[in-house]
Parts: structure tokens; sequence; C-alpha cells
């Protein structure tokens, strides 16, 4: 929704699916870097929605390709939508319990898309290190899993 004018906006681009992936035991969850990326910032693992595919299987899609893990699908929860800074599109932010971050590759498991490397953090988000942008939406999803 646009502040100044209440409009709903479209999402021209399809929209970006993005989260928290959970380690039920531990509180531990995943970050990863873009290793292209100069600045080697981390950022929650997501990407692009298709147009076949609702928020929720884009989430699940990307966690598989950046990281290896297969989510159960019942265990993945939206917590809420944000818009971009540059208003082009929406942040849908989810959340996914796993049982043990065992299965977690070093390296992605889609060919042509190793330039990801997941990691492992602990409860708490990192002080640096996380791309600006994810900063915000990464405390909120915290905060949202904290207070349900």
């Amino acid at each position: 929704m646009d502040m100044k004018t209440g409009a709903v906006l479209a999402d021209p681009l399809g929209g970006v699916a993005v989260g928290l992936v959970i380690d039920s035991d531990t509180g531990r969850h995943i970050l990863i870097k873009d290793i292209r990326s100069r600045k080697n910032k981390a950022k929650m693992p997501g990407g692009r929605i298709r147009n076949d595919e609702s928020p929720k299987e884009a989430f699940i899609r990307e966690v598989m390709e950046k990281t290896g893990l297969i989510l159960d699908r019942t265990k993945v929860i939206f917590l809420f939508r944000v818009l971009a800074k540059d208003e082009t599109h929406y942040y849908h932010v989810h959340a996914a319990l796993t049982e043990g971050l065992g299965t977690l590759r070093n390296s992605p498991a889609k060919k042509g898309n190793n330039n990801f490397h997941p990691f492992v953090v602990d409860r708490q988000m990192p002080n640096r290190g996380i791309i600006c942008g994810h900063k915000k939406i990464y405390r909120a999803a915290i905060e949202a899993i904290s207070s349900s």
C-alpha cells in the first residue's frame, strides 16, 4: 500500500520471497552470502517469485536452491509483506522450522547457483555484515517469531 495515497500497489516483478530457516532444536538459523559481492554481506535465503508459484512455494524453492535444504511445506509460515525501499516490489517474509541443520551443504544444490554460500548463525542477528535492506526485515521477522 502506498503510504501517501493509500492505493494498493501492483507487484510488477512478482516480488521476492525471503525468510528465516530455524533449527527447531537449537534456535539457530541460516543466512547466505553471495561470494560475487565485493561487500561480502549476508542475507536471508530467498529470491524472485515466478509467475506460476506462490510466495511460499518460491521461498521453499529458493531455500533448496541456495542451501540444499528441503523444507517441509507444513512447517513454513507467512509472517508479513513489506514494500521494498524503491517501491518496485514487495518482500514476502516467511519462517520455516527444520529439524537439525545437518543436511546443510557447503555449496548450493542447483548448478549455476554456486555463488551463494549458506552458513548457520546463533539465535541473535549478527551486529554487522548483513545487507542493509535485509537488516530491518530480519529484525522484524525475528520479532514476529518471538512474539508468536
